[in-house]
């Protein structure tokens, strides 16, 4: 069902059979919590894709949450604007071997974001006051450098060491997490650079806090096997470059 144009009487008719109110609240709040990674994220197509067709999703299932009311129709194009900017700031991750990809890649988010915003005015009619105060109220674009990083997907490699993470290595820590992420959110909104740059430290101590100790578990776990083969132990050195790479970021100025 697209409604990228709104939705036709026909097509309200058979959203009406086939989603109630209530159960459209519910799909709604599982689409905002969606999550979707792009292993290989290149210059961004497929996020893009994908954020064109949650969008689609989104306004269907809103409508039908809204008593078949299109929500373009209550809140104007700036429904849009605000629903763009939360799929790719909550939904939308990507990884690529290419620092160049994920640049393109979130240059081309933006401008999809930016595309539907609606100043309120028409530029070419406005007067300079009305038009400078327009572009001032426009919001920042999002901070994207949590959700798009480079990195191999296939490969991880600690001290040279091949190093898997066991599924719900991470359940344990849900509380961990879920600091780390009001963290990152904090930092999505955060409009002034000395603020972003507290908050990149924060997040990155307490992500490597974290991912020292899920990886330590990780290694210290397969440490007899790998001795009983008569390798030497590795965590040492892995735990000496881990803290070297710390205090490099940690220090860097941004």
């Amino acid at each position: 069902m697209d409604a990228t144009h709104g939705l036709t009487p026909d097509q309200l008719k058979a959203l009406r059979e086939l989603l109630k109110p209530k159960e459209a609240v519910i799909v709604r709040d599982k689409l905002r919590d969606l999550k979707c990674c792009d292993p290989a994220v290149g210059s961004g197509a497929f996020p893009v894709g994908l954020l064109h067709e949650l969008v689609n999703l989104r306004r269907v299932v809103e409508t039908a949450a809204n008593g078949y009311v299109d929500p373009i129709r209550k809140k104007g194009t700036s429904w849009l604007h605000d629903v763009k900017e939360q799929i790719i700031e909550d939904c939308l991750y990507g990884v690529d071997i290419q620092q160049q990809a994920i640049e393109i890649c979130r240059l081309r988010l933006w401008l999809t974001l930016v595309v539907d915003y609606d100043l309120g005015l028409d530029p070419f009619t406005a007067d300079h006051t009305q038009f400078i105060d327009a572009i001032e109220r426009i919001s920042q674009l999002p901070n994207l450098e949590m959700n798009f990083h480079r990195g191999d997907s296939l490969l991880d490699l600690i001290s040279d060491v091949p190093v898997r993470i066991e599924a719900g290595a991470m359940g344990m820590r849900k509380k961990e997490i879920d600091e780390l992420r009001k963290k990152i959110q904090a930092l999505h909104r955060a409009n002034k650079s000395e603020r972003k740059k507290q908050f990149r430290v924060e997040i990155l101590r307490r992500r490597l806090d974290l991912t020292e100790r899920v990886l330590g578990e990780e290694l210290e776990q397969g440490e007899d096997r790998v001795v009983g083969l008569g390798a030497p132990p590795v965590c040492g050195e892995w735990r000496v470059r881990l803290f070297c790479v710390a205090s490099a970021c940690v220090q860097r100025p941004s």
